[in-house]
């Protein structure tokens, strides 16, 4: 069984000027990092492995995410350029390629290439049980999929059960 872990970067700063790609986390977003982290080790959720998006706002996420959780978990991180504009289908095929050794793998990327890529591999009816996560994905959306398969290749459209979805102003409402 595999496990994905996909998350959208967290809050950035609006473009004043530059790159698009080197816009830093806010305040808000570096606080959202962090507890994405801590949501994720509260679950046991944390990965073997992560593949990110080289933007500034997703390696920002990554190293804050990462320094929340236990100093024994520390997943290598792969600063992927190529998913900064991809789509779905190519960010699927990137998740095909991981070493089998890896059992979880968590995705950093953006909007909207990770949201339809959560609603593109949940199994038909799974993301019906998060109304959220269908009407949307804000930064710091975070989705759980596990799948049947022991093959990063054979994960495919439609074949993921939905483990959670969450974000902190959706369960700090819930509190």
């Amino acid at each position: 069984m595999k496990t994905l872990i996909l998350l959208r970067h967290a809050e950035a700063a609006d473009l004043q000027s530059g790159k698009d790609a080197d816009r830093p986390l806010t305040s808000k977003g570096r606080g959202m990092a962090v507890w994405v982290g801590n949501e994720l080790n509260k679950k046991g959720l944390c990965p073997d492995f992560i593949l990110a998006s080289s933007a500034q706002r997703t390696k920002e996420t990554c190293q804050l995410m990462q320094d929340a959780w236990a100093p024994d978990v520390y997943p290598q991180a792969f600063f992927d350029p190529a998913i900064y504009r991809a789509d779905a289908h190519e960010c699927l095929e990137m998740i095909a390629m991981q070493d089998e050794i890896h059992q979880s793998v968590m995705m950093i990327g953006h909007n909207p290439c990770i949201h339809q890529l959560a609603l593109m591999l949940c199994a038909p009816g799974e993301a019906q049980k998060s109304p959220e996560l269908v009407r949307s994905f804000p930064p710091t959306s975070c989705v759980v999929l596990t799948f049947e398969s022991d093959l990063w290749v054979h994960i495919h459209k439609g074949s993921g059960r939905l483990v959670g979805y969450f974000h902190p102003e959706i369960d700090n409402q819930a509190a």
